[in-house]
């Protein structure tokens, strides 16, 4: 009687030792049977050709992950058959068994390497990433899951580039290593370093908790934001925000820093030097229009103040607003009027117009700006008030 209790005690303490080796230890299963379902699935889900070349490996445990190899999403249809939208050489992600039990995803480990991203804007308007297809919609009464945090992050080799056909510019950003995390109830860190169009860059950013950003019922706080592009430095902070409601979003930044020719020579536009410079604005987003309010650059002795909308509805795009000067100094309109940013007495500050700013640009805008210059202060001159009315429609 003894020994026929003991033999199913024994069997099962030994699956119960089994399984918790296993949840333990981790059983790793191939899923190279599954490569064509996967495809199939995922192509139907993007609508676009999914290619899996390396299998994917299910690690079974407390801490599950999937590991996968060389996978690419090709462009949309119609586009080059031999070019890719996104090739990604292989990555992880491990999440934590026992929130994904309770119907929260905590992701403690994402790990991405040599991920090369194309994204391209054609002649005749049409780009490659916006064609994504939708997934099924979640009915009204299908339960929530929760995002419970992400412990660690890790980019490795990555490479994003966009070109415009259009304006025949391409930009390049690499990420050669980039780290952060986002516990619950912690801030959110995040650093990167890599190039942009041959520029080195570091970037580090401190937010509030990433549960907040993602839920956006109350506005994200971006506490300290710092890049530096080769030998500019900008300073970010303020909040991220989203009325639901309204479908409105907003972004509160404050620039600071120097050398914005720098800067302009990347995207080629030729601003002159002007010293250190700050900005700080509230930006407004809805579809298809920017408002920016609470603006406040400051640059040499001059200060501006403005309200401006810039809308991409209707047939041309429009910018108006209000801009209030307080104090001008004549020295930013002279650098402005001839980009020879080392103009000093004595120089022939129209000898070089390579340097004028792009003016011919607002010819593919509507523009109605109301300016006020309460001030104008050079030695021996004082100048106050100015007032003018910018308008331009149709490029006349």
């Amino acid at each position: 009687m003894t020994a026929r209790i003991k033999t199913p005690i024994v069997i099962i303490l030994s699956i119960l030792a089994i399984v918790s080796a296993i949840l333990y230890f981790g059983i790793t299963i191939p899923l190279g049977f599954m490569d064509a379902r996967l495809e199939t699935a995922a192509g139907r889900l993007l609508d676009r050709e999914v290619t899996i070349e390396e299998p994917p490996r299910l690690t079974i445990s407390l801490h599950p992950a999937l590991t996968f190899g060389k996978t690419s999403i090709a462009n949309p249809r119609g586009w080059q058959e031999d070019s890719h939208f996104v090739t990604a050489e292989k990555g992880k992600c491990k999440v934590d068994l026992l929130s994904l039990l309770k119907g929260s995803i905590r992701i403690q480990e994402l790990a991405l390497q040599g991920v090369d991203l194309h994204l391209v804007t054609r002649a005749d308007h049409e780009t490659n990433f916006r064609s994504f297809g939708a997934g099924p919609t979640s009915d009204a009464g299908t339960s929530r899951t929760e995002f419970a945090g992400l412990d660690h992050v890790s980019l490795r080799d990555i490479r994003a580039s966009y070109a415009d056909e259009l304006s025949g510019k391409k930009y390049i950003l690499i990420v050669d290593n980039a780290r952060g995390r986002g516990l619950p109830g912690h801030p959110l860190m995040l650093s990167a370093e890599g190039t942009f169009s041959g520029l080195a860059y570091s970037l580090e950013i401190i937010g509030g908790p990433l549960n907040d950003l993602i839920q956006g019922e109350e506005p994200w706080p971006l506490k300290d934001g710092k890049l530096a592009l080769t030998d500019i430095s900008l300073e970010l902070s303020g909040a991220i925000g989203r009325n639901v409601e309204q479908g409105v979003g907003f972004v509160d930044l404050a620039l600071s820093g120097g050398n914005l020719e720098a800067l302009g020579k990347t995207f080629g536009l030729p601003i002159p030097e002007m010293g250190d410079f700050s900005v700080n604005a509230r930006i407004g987003l809805r579809p298809g229009m920017f408002h920016v309010t609470q603006l406040e650059v400051a640059t040499m002795s001059s200060r501006l103040h403005g309200d401006l909308v810039f809308s991409l509805h209707g047939e041309r795009p429009t910018l108006a607003g209000n801009i209030t000067i307080p104090t001008l100094d004549p020295r930013l309109l002279s650098r402005l009027k001839s980009g020879d940013s080392t103009a000093k007495n004595g120089d022939d500050p129209t000898k070089e117009n390579a340097g004028r700013l792009p003016w011919e640009m607002l010819k593919f805008v509507d523009v109605d700006l109301h300016l006020l210059v309460k001030k104008v202060v050079a030695d021996p001159l004082k100048v106050e008030p100015l007032r003018a009315v910018v308008s331009l429609v149709g490029g006349d």
